[in-house]
């Protein structure tokens, strides 16, 4: 029986972060790494296809203000993690009004929960609540201009909580120590803080969750590897051969960041066996490039 290989693109070092959610965002809510499928929500709530930041028709979802992703809670109420995805925004919420791009918690008026969202004003926010009640916002200083792609990465360690744009740190405020309190019941949604509440209005995509905060020169890693499209000159044709335009030397990694395979192009569409490798989530990138690096997974 032949194993089905599928390509995306994806944009960041793969160098392991710990990374234990991966949400492409493709038009559907299914999750690469660890099968932790979203559920779109029903009806009018469902998020539609749209573009990407690089113009490709339905790898990107658009969530009109009223959307939502429904997603697994399981492994997410961490004391540290970050979050990261590339967002365009398309209006501004009202005053005092928030988008949530992802939300953890219970969400009544004694359970606190964190999140990522753009205020009234265009400013990035992260918030994170706790059982004494208090919440520690920190805002993006500049203004997020409207139908433009940004990278936005939240990090909470247990000293602060900050947020880089586009590789770069903009603010961060002190926990005091404080853990993150979910609550008894919670939940997570992406594009949302629950349903009927703090919707996103604009684009998302490549969503993903790490278990511990990311370095300040992760996060520029991360922002720097997402401008190169490595499917042009790298296709996987068949049953385990993978076939590459560009002279030059390759590199495939697993899913934790470890280098599995090295390939040496020596000829133009040089074709190359991959039976070997063990069914799962992989990338390929030239070596010691920052560059992008596409991935594929082996199932």
């Amino acid at each position: 029986m032949k194993k089905l290989l599928l390509v995306w693109l994806i944009l960041i070092n793969i160098n392991s972060y710990s990374q234990i959610r991966y949400y492409p965002l493709d038009g559907n809510g299914n999750e690469m790494i660890n099968n932790q499928n979203g559920t779109m929500g029903t009806g009018t709530h469902t998020p539609t296809t749209t573009t990407d930041r690089f113009g490709n028709a339905g790898n990107a979802l658009y969530f009109d203000g009223d959307d939502y992703i429904v997603i697994p809670v399981t492994g997410l109420t961490n004391n540290v993690f970050s979050v990261s995805a590339w967002i365009s925004i398309d209006n501004y919420p009202g005053s005092g009004q928030h988008q949530n791009l992802l939300s953890i918690g219970t969400y009544t008026t004694t359970d606190q929960s964190f999140g990522v969202a753009v205020d009234q004003f265009g400013h990035g926010i992260y918030s994170a609540g706790y059982t004494t009640g208090a919440e520690y916002r920190i805002f993006e200083n500049i203004v997020t201009p409207l139908n433009n792609w940004f990278f936005y990465v939240a990090t909470f360690d247990y000293d602060y909580v900050r947020l880089y744009v586009n590789g770069v740190a903009v603010d961060s405020a002190s926990t005091f120590g404080v853990f993150p309190q979910y609550g008894a019941s919670p939940a997570a949604f992406i594009g949302a803080r629950y349903p009927g509440y703090s919707h996103w209005r604009g684009k998302i995509d490549e969503l993903k969750i790490y278990d511990y905060a990311l370095a300040p020169n992760q996060t520029s890693g991360i922002a720097e590897l997402s401008g190169n499209n490595y499917s042009n000159i790298i296709h996987i044709s068949q049953e385990n051969i993978l076939s590459i335009k560009r002279k030059g030397q390759f590199e495939i990694s697993d899913s934790q960041g470890r280098i599995v395979k090295a390939l040496r192009v020596e000829n133009e569409n040089q074709e190359f066996n991959i039976s070997e490798l063990a069914l799962g989530l992989y990338w390929i990138k030239e070596s010691n490039a920052n560059t992008g690096a596409m991935k594929f997974l082996k199932r």
